[in-house]
């Protein structure tokens, strides 16, 4: 029965066409004021998939061996919905992970959800080593409409010492914004932080410190928090009087947390630093160090209406610190999106007609604006370039139009060597945003790194259907990259024939990926993801969180001979088939040339194995009598690279 829900749903997304629309609506670049309160309505009807769910359930899809397990619990969608935050962390020296969320509504405390917990396992998140819903967090009373200092958007991670490899001698830390009503008419202006013994949970024993808002420090809801790989943990935030409906006035919050043997905590100091000016508009902030720990980067999203950049709305801005973060650059790094000076791949990425469409005859791309939001994401590789991935679509001076066919997930970066920017582009998206019964679900874009800081992984969530125009039927999708040889993976669907599948609600994804050496200069990387099981038609309902493992990729490291062969795959031709099918593909040097296909259950098929072959054009052909009809996938695998692409037989 399972198997045959697998192939019905294959045919059904094999004939999904999505449909061109050459109407191109602008909207505001900036972000709609979020609600604190319970909202019920959708505006389109999100298709879900049956698959049966339990405790912990593997899928073999693609060559990969995925285990969905059940972890900890919410009493509603609020918390995790938005942006993506530093929910996920993992440390590949620790081969630990944990994943910080808020709790269910208990029945013998009123504060239900206003608690936050972590969720952690010490065996690289494996099914069975799980311990779920470790308290960390408790509001400091009752309160006239929330709990005093109720616990809300909690981020967390793991503090480990240099050099240590044993997880009894970690800290898992939080850090979140509490809503005290500090600050000035809103509900907010709490920061809350502590700790917990990585592996104390029974029972746990949390430090908790709560910060008010006053004076010219006005706290609001952090979206950038980070720890660095020598355990110094950095929150930095806008300070924004009357919380998140109030306006910039040209501070941002820098907390530099320590950790303390004397009292057993992490430590923190804080101080103001002027950043841009008063009334700038501010989008998303990120920060994010090198594997060093003394590289380091603050991005903002800005308009910057204060300095002005030519053809460009809002985009990254960065500021940098080469000492650990003693010190920070006084000058912005402006990425200059559009324009003349601005990045070729950016202006190009858009076709004629759409330009056409949204601009009229005669456009010139040297003056065509660009935006890019409402949220990024920032990690920074070995040699110390920051890597940015978020959406940028086609603007004007005072909106953008984040559309099918004129937006789509770009990855931007800085090359600190050469003094100059770059992109590339990931996707075209087909959705931005999507209305969760009152809460919107963004494309939530994040980035991962190994801890060495040779290879990045980009992830963000899409609605690929036929009739839905909003994005609430996600599956999350990624690319792999590796620095060294600055080449890009193929999309991958990884939620795709799972029980995720179109229900990947609010997809994040780690900071830090697993990094497993194989041998003969070839590594494995598992990228950690959780996502929400929710009704997308009442958020205020609890909520369960699923954490994916198995999400993995091989990738071959030549150190002195260069020994990662790239590969250039061609779709099969032609496609669908009914008799027969080629696959043409190239080689840049020599390598070991195979090609395996998978059928959706993720069972391999068929293997065909060419050996040894030298540089050039190959070919393999695939005999449609072999196979029955239905949707396949097959890999070419060349030494290290692996390509993957879908074939249909009728």
């Amino acid at each position: 029965m399972k198997k045959t829900l697998l192939f019905l749903m294959a045919l059904c997304i094999s004939g999904l066409v999505y449909a061109q629309n050459m109407h191109f609506e602008k909207v505001s670049t900036k972000l709609p004021d979020q609600e604190i309160v319970d909202l019920v309505g959708l505006k389109s009807s999100p298709i879900t998939s049956n698959f049966e769910k339990s405790p912990s359930q593997t899928y073999y899809v693609n060559g990969r061996e995925l285990t969905f397990v059940q972890i900890g619990s919410s009493g509603n969608a609020y918390g995790f919905y938005g942006g993506p935050r530093t929910y996920l962390w993992a440390d590949n020296v620790l081969n630990s992970v944990v994943f910080t969320h808020r709790m269910v509504n208990d029945p013998p405390t009123s504060y239900g959800n206003s608690r936050i917990a972590y969720d952690v396992s010490w065996e690289g998140g494996m099914d069975g080593t799980w311990t779920n819903s470790i308290q960390v967090y408790d509001p400091l009373g009752p309160g006239s409409q929330y709990p005093d200092a109720a616990g809300r958007y909690p981020q967390g991670g793991i503090i480990n010492p240099p050099g240590n490899t044993d997880p009894n001698m970690a800290e898992y830390t939080y850090f979140i914004p509490a809503l005290d009503g500090s600050n000035g008419t809103s509900n907010w202006g709490g920061f809350a932080f502590g700790t917990n013994g990585l592996t104390e949970v029974d029972p746990a024993d949390p430090t908790q410190t709560n910060w008010t808002s006053g004076g010219d420090t006005w706290r609001n809801v952090p979206d950038a928090f980070t720890i660095t790989q020598d355990g110094v943990c950095w929150m930095i935030d806008g300070s924004f009087p009357n919380g998140l409906v109030g306006d910039y006035e040209g501070q941002f919050i820098f907390d530099k947390g320590t950790w303390n043997e004397d009292i057993g905590d992490v430590e923190y100091e804080e101080w103001l630093v002027d950043i841009l000016d008063a009334g700038d508009g501010i989008n998303d902030v990120k920060v994010a160090f090198a594997p060093d720990g003394q590289i380091g980067y603050l991005l903002v999203m800005s308009d910057s209406p204060s300095d002005p950049q030519p053809f460009t709305n809002y985009h990254p801005i960065l500021y940098t610190t080469d000492d650990g973060g003693e010190t920070w650059s006084d000058d912005p790094m402006h990425c200059q999106l559009g324009g003349e000076e601005g990045i070729e791949s950016v202006k190009s990425f858009v076709s004629d007609e759409v330009m056409e469409a949204i601009y009229g005859a005669g456009f010139n791309r040297d003056e065509i604006f660009y935006n890019m939001g409402f949220q990024v994401d920032m990690v920074v590789d070995y040699f110390g370039n920051p890597h940015i991935t978020g959406i940028i679509a086609c603007a004007s001076e005072d909106g953008w139009y984040p559309n099918y066919e004129s937006m789509g997930t770009f990855h931007v970066w800085y090359d600190v060597d050469n003094a100059m920017w770059d992109a590339e582009l990931l996707y075209m998206n087909k959705t931005l945003d999507g209305d969760l019964g009152g809460i919107t679900q963004y494309n939530r874009p994040q980035a991962s790194s190994s801890m060495d800081g040779w290879n990045i992984f980009f992830s963000w969530i899409d609605t690929d259907q036929e009739g839905i125009e909003e994005n609430v039927s996600p599956d999350i999708y990624m690319v792999h990259y590796d620095v060294g040889s600055g080449l890009h993976s193929d999309v991958d669907n990884i939620t795709s024939f799972t029980q995720a599948m179109w229900t990947a609600y609010m997809g994040s994804q780690s900071h830090y990926v697993f990094q497993e050496d194989l041998g003969n200069g070839t590594y494995r990387y598992t990228i950690p993801f959780v996502y929400t099981e929710l009704d997308p038609n009442d958020p205020a309902a609890e909520v369960t969180f699923w954490y994916i493992d198995g999400v993995t990729t091989d990738f071959l490291i030549g150190v002195d001979e260069q020994e990662n062969i790239p590969v250039t795959v061609e779709q099969n031709y032609p496609n669908p088939f009914s008799s027969s099918t080629t696959i043409d593909l190239s080689l840049d040097a020599e390598a070991s040339l195979s090609l395996e296909i998978f059928n959706m259950t993720g069972q391999k098929i068929m293997e065909v194995d060419k050996g040894k072959v030298n540089a050039g054009k190959h070919q393999f052909m695939i005999d449609a009598g072999e196979l029955s009809k239905g949707v396949y996938f097959y890999t070419v695998k060349a030494n290290g690279a692996k390509v993957t692409r879908k074939m249909i037989i009728e």
